[in-house]
């Protein structure tokens, strides 16, 4: 009988985790829905795009997504949407490098380096902003003669760039910050709801940490 309370409350604290993790799910939804209306002919010109990384392997292969999320910025290049790209991630487990991965590929659809800046050191969507922040401030230096930049345009999977949004206004408050999606991905019939469950996770995690 003593042991009623306690298990009342075990049943009470599970069912809110479970309600408040699918409140999350339903974010992350709404969140992948609203990504789809941003297009080229939508985007507004900004100077710098920052590619945010991916592992450069999954399932024993290249990894598509990282791929997509490349040719994703390629586009907003060739489409007259940015100037420079930044190239962010770090090395994988394996000893793969995202940014040097990506700087492969942007290269192989035609890209010339003189516009792709590597970022190879981050192991999160924090410290890809975070490491990015010292290039922007060394291109409006030097490739746009001191002009401030004001406004940059991120590029990654739809499901993935509310919480960069977030993060990023919460580093560049006067930033005007655009995504781009790119397109859908997949390397396994479980990777993309995997990631769904992962970033729900993920915009908690950041919550806690006070990094919105």
């Amino acid at each position: 009988m003593q042991n009623k309370p306690v298990a009342l409350i075990i049943q009470w604290i599970l069912a809110l985790s479970l309600l408040t993790y699918g409140v999350l799910l339903g974010i992350v939804f709404y969140n992948v829905q609203s990504q789809r209306t941003h297009t080229l002919q939508t985007l507004e010109h900004a100077p710098v795009g920052i590619v945010l990384g991916k592992g450069v392997n999954a399932a024993g292969d290249e990894n598509p997504c990282l791929y997509a999320r490349v040719r994703a910025g390629a586009n907003l290049y060739q489409a007259g949407k940015v100037d420079y790209l930044i190239l962010s991630g770090g090395t994988d487990v394996d000893g793969s490098n995202e940014a040097a991965k990506m700087y492969a590929q942007a290269l192989s659809m035609g890209l010339p380096a003189r516009i792709l800046i590597k970022e190879n050191r981050s192991t999160s969507t924090y410290e890809n902003l975070k490491f990015s922040a010292p290039l922007l401030g060394l291109l409006q230096e030097s490739g746009l003669n001191h002009q401030p930049i004001k406004h940059l345009i991120l590029v990654s999977e739809d499901y993935h760039l509310s919480r960069a949004t977030w993060l990023a206004h919460a580093r560049w408050p006067y930033m005007h910050i655009q995504t781009y999606a790119a397109t859908q991905c997949e390397y396994a019939p479980i990777a993309r709801p995997r990631a769904l469950l992962r970033e729900a996770l993920a915009i908690v995690s950041n919550g806690i940490q006070g990094r919105y």
